[in-house]
């Protein structure tokens, strides 16, 4: 019998309990819910933030290659006309020697 008031007891503190914190409970679950939204829309902010960097340095990437094309094309002519310089000196220097070897005749 003793056991039967004890476990009633329980039973009913509990109910008390469960009707108290019944609200407390609603709010809360409406605070979890409000924030596993936020949650979701922050994941989905990174998501979209991290596609965006994806993007830049897929761009970036492509604009390096170009800007190394570009350099590469820079030395080559520049070696080109430091060819094109020095067999011009050359040309001056032998129309020089055949001018000063007329000149002597």
């Amino acid at each position: 019998e003793k056991a039967l008031r004890d476990s009633e007891r329980h039973f009913n503190r509990r109910n008390k309990e469960g009707t108290q914190t019944g609200t407390s409970k609603v709010q809360e679950n409406a605070v979890i819910g409000e924030l596993r939204a936020r949650i979701a829309s922050q994941k989905e902010e990174i998501a979209r933030l991290e596609a965006t960097i994806k993007s830049r340095e897929e761009e970036f990437g492509t604009v390096a290659k170009s800007l190394r094309n570009k350099e590469a094309e820079i030395r080559s002519q520049s070696g080109r006309l430091a060819r094109i310089s020095s067999l011009e000196s050359q040309v001056q220097n032998l129309q020089l020697q055949e001018r000063r070897e007329l000149a002597k005749r």
